[in-house]
This record gives structure tokens, sequence and C-alpha cells, in this order.
């Protein structure tokens, strides 16, 4: 059975989401991962069922990306702990051949910082999430009491006057 256009938006959207998050928030980068344009992204990014789904992921422990992604981020992440593990690839002119070394400390503390940087930048982005729909709920709140309040100033019966007395004042010249 063929898929409406909702439905194949709201895939890409999920896709783009679970792509942006494991990108460390980066829109630009994700959109080119699942070959969708960076405007497209940016105009989707804004609106609130990206929003949504972004929570929803964020919420979840594990993020499932299409196969291919998976397979990159996978692959990767194998590289760098074979890396830290084994070394360089080095070639060493006096063996006349490739031997392995360790990698520097500068190197293995690049990795540690990315890895740390994109951690924050994971949780601080669920944070912020969270805070905005804390502050978007205060809001709404907010306007319901301002259209209690209204709607009780326009339920009060009219003022009518019975006497009215009027007083001259002399003024002084």
């Amino acid at each position: 059975m063929a898929k409406s256009f909702k439905e194949m938006q709201y895939a890409r959207k999920l896709e783009l989401a679970k792509t942006y998050i494991m990108m460390g928030n980066n829109m630009t980068g994700a959109c080119k991962a699942v070959g969708i344009a960076p405007s497209v992204g940016s105009s989707w990014k804004k609106t609130k069922v990206f929003q949504d789904i972004l929570t929803n992921l964020q919420q979840a422990d594990s993020i499932e990306l299409s196969p291919k992604l998976k397979n990159i981020v996978n692959r990767s992440l194998e590289l760098v702990q074979d890396r830290l593990e084994n070394g360089d690839f080095f070639y060493d002119p006096r063996l006349g051949k490739i031997v392995r070394r360790e990698i520097s400390l500068r190197d293995a503390h690049a990795v540690l910082k990315d890895t740390v940087n994109m951690q924050e930048n994971i949780e601080k982005t669920s944070s912020e999430t969270q805070t905005q729909m804390t502050i978007q709920e205060t809001l709404q709140q907010h306007a319901k009491n301002f259209e209690e309040l209204a709607a009780k100033q326009k339920q009060k019966a009219p003022v009518q006057v019975t006497d009215v007395l009027f007083v001259n004042e002399d003024k002084e010249s």
C-alpha cells in the first residue's frame, strides 16, 4: 500500500531529526547526510511537529538511524576505537614497512574533547527543549488566566446611577 505524502514527509522529518541529534545538532550536516536541502531542513526545524519529534527522540534511550547512516556511524566509531587501542599507521623507513605507533596525547585529547562536546550538545538540546516547553506551557496558562479575567469583567452588571450632585467650585483669579 502506498504511503500518503504526509506519511512520507513525516518519515523524512523523523530521519532528519535522528541525524540532527546524532551529528551534534548540526542541521547543515544532517541535511547533507539525509539528502534534504538545508533551507528545507531549517524551515522544518522551526515547526512544532519537528520540535515534538526532537523532544521524543531526546527522551528515548536509543536512536535507530537509517541503515546507511548507522553503518557510517558504527564504522567511524570502530576506526576511532582501533586507532586509540592500536595506534596510527606509520611508515618506518628503517624497517621499510608500515608499522603502528601509539597516538599522540594531543590526538587522544582531541578525540575525548570532541566526544564530550557532542554529548554535552545532545544533553543541552534536550534541556533547552524541555525549558522551551515549560515556558510555552506557562505562557499558555497566563493566556487562559487573562481570558478568564476578561470574561469576568464583561459579566459584571453595569452600575446604575440614581443621584448625581454637582458641586461648583469657586475659582480664584
